[in-house]
């Protein structure tokens, strides 16, 4: 089984009911949600990081 780690995290009673009444009515998982969410993010984040290396090496090649 894979390591698992609780977040905690405030936000406001009403969004919070407001989000999990959404998620019910999609049947959707909160736990399922966030890690899509953060899987997503990361890989947004890395593909980001990616393209700015890759940037800095195509200008430092023209310039040499």
């Amino acid at each position: 089984m894979n390591a698992v780690a609780q977040v905690k995290a405030a936000i406001p009673r009403e969004l919070k009911r407001r989000v999990f009444a959404a998620f019910a009515l999609r049947e959707e998982k909160f736990n399922r949600w966030l890690r899509t969410q953060m899987e997503a993010y990361v890989q947004q984040i890395e593909g980001e990081e990616r393209n700015t290396n890759d940037e800095r090496l195509a200008g430092s090649e023209t310039r040499g």
